[in-house]
């Protein structure tokens, strides 16, 4: 994996394992990745702010609202100057947790909103087709002129109108 984030999430998920708080910590991660903006944690990674003063910060910010492992994790990210692949780390993680769960997410978009029957019979076939249990995120893309675009663990399957039009002049 490019830029070191699938290690990172791996050090800090066995952490999690070996502590029995992996979905604490994947809810503490959350929490500092949603907390931060890609500009504010580029410059948390600035060396012309002294490391003492912005570990000093994450303490003030975060201290008593994430576990000290997370904590601690955060910091070396920060003193590896490796912020930018911090969000990266967290889906990782979410991900490895998920496996192990053998969950999955599949993002759905469709031109227009499923019903729940449809978004019961996808789920279902999915399920069986993936061997996983599925977590559905549906979305309504009106750039789709019909049919419905899945993404599951960067796969793509695409159904949409748009797809076939293009299948078929390639065709013609």
């Amino acid at each position: 994996m490019t830029g070191g984030f699938s290690e990172y999430a791996t050090a800090i998920y066995s952490l999690g394992l070996e502590n029995k708080k992996e979905k604490l910590y994947l809810e503490n991660l959350k929490l500092i990745a949603d907390s931060l903006s890609d500009e504010y944690l580029d410059f948390l990674s600035s060396p012309s702010i002294l490391l003492s003063e912005r570990l000093s910060f994450i303490d003030k910010v975060f201290l008593d609202k994430v576990e000290e492992q997370v904590l601690s994790f955060f910091k070396l990210i920060v003193e590896k100057r490796k912020t930018a692949i911090f969000k990266q780390a967290v889906k990782e993680y979410e991900k490895l947790l998920l496996e192990r769960e053998n969950l999955c997410f599949a993002v759905v978009k469709s031109a227009v909103e499923l019903s729940d029957v449809q978004r019961k019979n996808l789920k279902a076939k999915l399920q069986e087709t993936l061997g996983k249990t599925i977590v559905l995120e549906c979305e309504v893309d009106k750039g789709l002129i019909g049919g419905i675009v899945v993404t599951v663990d960067d796969k793509i399957y695409d159904g949409s109108i748009l797809k076939k039009l293009k299948r078929l002049k390639e065709t013609l």
